[in-house]
């Protein structure tokens, strides 16, 4: 099975990626912690933080805390 990347239509503008690495790497870690580090599964965790970070930025640009344009 093939996972494909979340998709990122509002990507962050340049001066935002820092940031935007920063939380998925962090997200991904816990991630990671909450299963004891189980072996082979990093990727999975980097993507589901990714699909998480997105879900996060649409529900503020959906409340309106958030403009990314």
């Amino acid at each position: 099975m093939q996972i494909k990347a979340a998709n990122f239509e509002n990507e962050p503008t340049s001066t935002a990626i820092p940031e935007f690495h920063q939380w998925i790497a962090e997200a991904a870690y816990y991630k990671a912690l909450a299963r004891n580090f189980s072996p082979n599964l990093n990727q999975d965790d980097w993507l589901a933080a990714e699909k998480d970070y997105q879900a996060m930025l649409s529900k503020q640009q959906k409340n309106g805390l958030v403009s990314l344009r």
